[in-house]
């Protein structure tokens, strides 16, 4: 038997694009990363919540201190928003 366990895979997830407001400056590079991050928390956090289906996201803005922009802090925000989307979902 293998050590690994299965896990529920992230629902595909496309953001066309995806903003972040917050209260300190991010150059190119660290939006790019950080952008990419929180895609993967945030399909982590979608299937998490019960999330099966492909999601097209046109545009994402995120409005966050930079305090909720660190790597710890990244998927409690990515968590905060997957609900926020769910909630706007129909059923």
């Amino acid at each position: 038997m293998s050590g690994r366990h299965a896990t529920a895979a992230p629902p595909a997830l496309h953001i066309g694009q995806l903003r972040f407001v917050t209260d300190r400056a991010l150059g190119d590079g660290r939006a790019r990363a950080l952008g990419e991050r929180f895609a993967e928390e945030l399909g982590t956090a979608l299937a998490q919540a019960g999330a099966s289906d492909r999601m097209d996201i046109g545009e994402l803005v995120v409005e966050a201190g930079g305090d909720q922009l660190d790597d710890r802090a990244l998927p409690r925000l990515a968590a905060a928003v997957a609900r926020r989307i769910l909630e706007r979902v129909p059923d």
